[in-house]
């Protein structure tokens, strides 16, 4: 698109040709720079809100094209409304990067043109708001050049006349269904073009690269970080345009509560303390600890509460303390009173810890949701009454999710569609999940016509557990990898685990139709309670790989266990659960365990069916929900044993 038709304006888009029915199809980007590029909740959370905000501005410019009939199909029109009165416009991303709708128009050409502009405009109105905030710390030639640059927009359509249309012109009539695979393919082979433009850096040599987009230079000035460490910018680290505007967010828009990972994994310890007796040893601890930092750090650090149930989460974590200094200064610090006022922070960390014996968990979960066979229930669609009715549902989920995340002490990053991306607390995130996946297959329900005939669609949930020093980009990463998992058989939840520490992945996919929340739910509870150790789970790991590898070498061809197997196994985690019991106990204690063993544990191992690969793969699955809720509970009860670690 030449910039010289880029400035046309909408005001006289019909021309004297009649106008003609036409859908159009609009698509977004970059999603890569826009979203995945991340290192701080901030960049995640404001990636997808940007993405969103363009989508919003052309879908509201495709609905109020001067003198032109047009209806929006995608997405709905509460979506893309702004009720100023509720500061709508910074509520988390609600708008896929993918916008839909007809248009009587003579000139789709201009139409087109019109969207663009309006996309630029509001990707400016953000990039203009943080250079205002950044400048003289930045290189303006760069920062313009990378702003210019960034914006991918898509743009395809198809003529649909209506029927006497259709005969007056000899055109072939269309249904809806076969307009909209025509756009969708039209738009695919349109993003198969790439534009490539010569590289053109601000010096021949020399630029030092971003540190979250290798593919552009730094903007910042060598010179200039000491002042950039009030917006969370570490010392040298360097960054483009993009990730820039990105980061200057929480300073550029209207204040909003936004948890960072660092507030969602503290959550549970936070409930702990706002529930005890507050004369307990823990809370007055805590308490003192505050209490010290606000009088001896009050003239260089805004420690805005000292109240237990507002406390900042970062203050009690060591890797977030220096990040606490260095945001929280009420003047620019030298780099010796950094490292002073950090090092005595954490000093008094440690003495709080080592006093009460327990500290927050570090870990969270990170989910991602996507619903099943979407594509073949917009085939389904006869008309784009119906395709409308379809995104009013799909926006109703949508809003839901964000309640739904809110109840279970989580941060919503992205909710549009049947996509929803969040973390939360290891102590609410099961929950969590099965709200949302209820909420979907309800939405979906109610969005289906009467006589529909094919089956409700169902929602795939990726779930991995992190611990929050890892680069947000990469969390998201991981979550897709989940939500992947879970999307090969659909309709599961599939979660996955990634200790810091390293050691064996941990992963596991189980159906909605087995109810994945209550079993792993009921395995932790029995975990708590002492009907099964470490060693049991680990063992069932184990005696699944020794089965499988014999089963490997042709074991027990002709024996009489084939094709009896799944009872053997079912032995087998008997006799494991025996053998593992607890040492100590009178004999009144041992029988009441072996018999909550009979009645509560062992009738889990009935699910093994089938014979041979297919049990053990059965026992295999089985071994790794133990572990993972096992595990579960060691990292996410919200409390971490201090003097273990």
């Amino acid at each position: 698109m030449e910039p010289r038709e880029e400035q046309h304006s909408t005001e006289n888009l019909q021309t004297q040709t009649k106008p003609i029915r036409t859908l159009m199809l609009f698509s977004i980007g970059p999603v890569q720079e826009f979203i995945a590029q991340a290192r701080k909740t901030r960049d995640l959370w404001f990636g997808s809100y940007l993405l969103s905000e363009l989508s919003k501005a052309a879908a509201t410019t495709l609905s109020n094209l001067p003198g032109l009939s047009s209806e929006i199909i995608f997405p709905s029109a509460g979506q893309i409304k702004v009720n100023p009165d509720t500061a709508s416009a910074h509520k988390v991303a609600n708008v896929a990067n993918k916008v839909m709708g007809i248009v009587e128009t003579s000139d789709p050409k201009q139409v087109a043109i019109a969207v663009r502009t309006a996309v630029e405009k509001k990707w400016n109105e953000f990039a203009v708001a943080a250079e205002a905030k950044l400048e003289g710390k930045v290189n303006p030639g760069l920062w313009k050049k990378q702003v210019k640059d960034v914006l991918e927009f898509y743009a395809v359509w198809s003529i649909w006349p209506d029927v006497e249309t259709c005969e007056e012109l000899n055109f072939e009539k269309m249904t809806y269904d076969e307009v909209r695979s025509r756009t969708e393919e039209l738009m695919a082979a349109r993003k198969t073009l790439k534009d490539f433009r010569a590289h053109d850096p601000s010096r021949p040599y020399g630029d030092p690269k971003s540190s979250l987009d290798g593919g552009r230079e730094s903007v910042i000035w060598p010179d200039r970080y000491s002042e950039l460490s009030k917006y969370g910018i570490k010392n040298n680290e360097t960054l483009d345009a993009i990730s820039l505007v990105k980061r200057m967010s929480r300073h550029t828009m209207q204040k909003r509560e936004f948890k960072s990972v660092c507030d969602v994994a503290f959550q549970q310890y936070l409930q702990v303390l706002t529930t005890s007796d507050r004369s307990s040893e823990r809370v007055q601890a805590v308490l003192h600890y505050i209490h010290s930092l606000k009088k001896s750090y009050d003239d260089v650090l805004h420690i805005k509460s000292t109240a237990i149930g507002n406390l900042d989460s970062r203050l009690f974590y060591d890797n977030r303390i220096d990040e606490f200094v260095t945001e929280e200064a009420k003047r620019i610090l030298s780099i010796t009173e950094q490292e002073s006022i950090s090092e005595g922070t954490k000093f008094r960390l440690q003495q709080l810890y080592d006093k009460i014996g327990v500290k927050p968990s570090s870990y969270y979960g990170f989910i991602m949701c996507d619903g099943d066979h979407m594509g073949q229930l917009l085939r389904q669609m006869k008309t784009y009454k119906d395709h409308q009715q379809f995104s009013e549902s799909l926006s109703g989920f949508a809003a839901e999710a964000e309640v739904i995340i809110q109840r279970h002490e989580g941060q919503l990053v992205y909710s549009g569609g049947d996509d929803v991306m969040a973390y939360l607390p290891l102590h609410t995130c099961l929950d969590a999940v099965r709200d949302i996946q209820t909420a979907f297959i309800s939405a979906m329900r109610a969005a289906l016509p009467e006589d529909a005939t094919y089956p409700v669609p169902t929602l795939s949930v990726g779930m991995v557990i992190v611990h929050m020093l890892e680069m947000l980009g990469d969390v998201r990463r991981y979550g897709k990898a989940a939500e992947e998992h879970a999307k090969v058989n659909r309709n599961e939840l599939a979660l996955h685990i990634k200790k810091r520490s390293g050691g064996d992945a941990l992963k596991v996919s189980i159906s909605f139709d087995n109810d994945p929340i209550a079993l792993l739910s009921k395995i932790q509870r029995l975990h708590r309670e002492g009907l099964f150790s470490a060693g049991f789970a680990f063992d069932l790991r184990k005696l699944h790989r020794e089965y499988q590898s014999m089963l490997a070498s042709g074991w027990g061809a002709g024996t009489v266990y084939r094709g009896q197997l799944h009872k053997l196994l079912r032995q087998e985690a008997e006799r494991l659960a025996y053998r593992k019991l607890p040492g100590g106990l009178t004999e009144p204690q041992r029988k009441s365990l072996i018999e909550r063993i009979k009645s509560e544990l062992l009738p889990l191992f009935d699910s093994i069916q089938g014979v041979d690969l297919d049990a053990v793969n059965q026992l295999g699955n089985l071994s790794e929900q133990f572990i993972i809720a096992m595990t579960l509970v060691k990292v996410g009860e919200g409390l971490e044993d201090h003097h273990t670690n």
